[in-house]
């Protein structure tokens, strides 16, 4: 018997979260939690377990290129590294909002304080006004209206 070699074809597969059915060529298959289902060159679609899909294929990328599982590893790393970062440069952007906003809530309350103060000045001004009228209305009748 002669040997041969499987050619390097590139093709899509996801692994299966579900159990589905699948119509292939063959007819109708069961893909188990676990099993890949794998879209071939001609758009076929089958189920492949997982022992299989891994001593068959290897993972590439948009070029065709094999992705090194270390490098993919080292990128998830980095990646999860920025995102530390950015959880903790929000953290310190929402507690300097937080201080931010205590802040303008005390001076919120120290106008409402300063405006209920005005009100009272501006009441005591109206009365002692209307209190003055009154006694300019005194005069004029004591002393009659000259003007």
């Amino acid at each position: 018997m002669e040997l041969y070699r499987k050619k390097p074809v590139v093709v899509q597969a996801k692994e299966i979260k579900e159990v589905i059915h699948i119509e292939t060529l063959e007819g109708t298959m069961r893909g188990e939690v676990g099993d890949y289902l794998i879209i071939g060159v001609n758009g076929e679609k089958y189920p492949c377990k997982p022992e299989i899909f891994h001593k068959t294929y290897e993972k590439v990328d948009q070029s065709g290129n094999s992705v090194d599982p270390y490098e993919e590893i080292d990128d998830l790393e980095s990646q999860l590294e920025d995102i530390k970062d950015n959880y903790e440069s929000m953290e310190d952007e929402l507690s300097i909002m937080e201080g931010e906003r205590d802040e303008y809530y005390e001076e919120l309350l120290l106008a409402r304080e300063s405006i209920e103060e005005l009100k009272s000045s501006l009441l005591h001004v109206s009365f002692d006004l209307d209190d003055a009228l009154v006694e300019l209305e005194d005069l004029k009748e004591k002393y009659g209206d000259e003007e």
